[in-house]
């Protein structure tokens, strides 16, 4: 099961996945423990990025408030600058504090609140 992630991640990288592109995965470690991940989706077309965002990120319940997915946006806005992105999009559900505050401190704007699988969800601009 591991390996078939493996592959898959491997292919996606490749641009080998017809619905979301080019994207990539990063785990975030500490003492061989997982904090979090993220991933990079760099060519979805408009329509899905106005959907579901460019970047997805998460952390683990244990390890959140601590700053790790503030910083691991950070370091996904620096690999969308080298791919020559200028823009990307972010959405979370409105109730979601900590990724709201993610965004926000990595300089993303509010552009628009819409419905998501039945729930109100903010959606972000950030300029690169």
């Amino acid at each position: 099961m591991y390996e078939e992630w493996l592959e898959k991640l491997k292919q996606d990288e490749l641009g080998n996945n017809e619905e979301w592109g080019i994207s990539e995965t990063y785990i975030l470690e500490e003492d061989d423990n997982i904090l979090g991940m993220l991933n990079i989706r760099y060519s979805l077309s408009s329509d899905k990025a106005e959907k579901y965002g460019h970047i997805g990120y998460g952390v683990r319940p244990t390890k959140r408030k601590k700053g790790y997915a503030t910083y691991m946006l950070k370091e996904a806005l620096i690999k969308c600058r080298e791919k020559k992105m200028t823009e990307v999009i972010l959405g979370c559900y409105e109730d979601n504090i900590g990724s709201k505050k993610t965004i926000l401190n990595n300089n993303g704007v509010l552009y628009k609140k819409a419905k998501l699988k039945n729930k109100d969800s903010l959606y972000y601009k950030i300029k690169l």
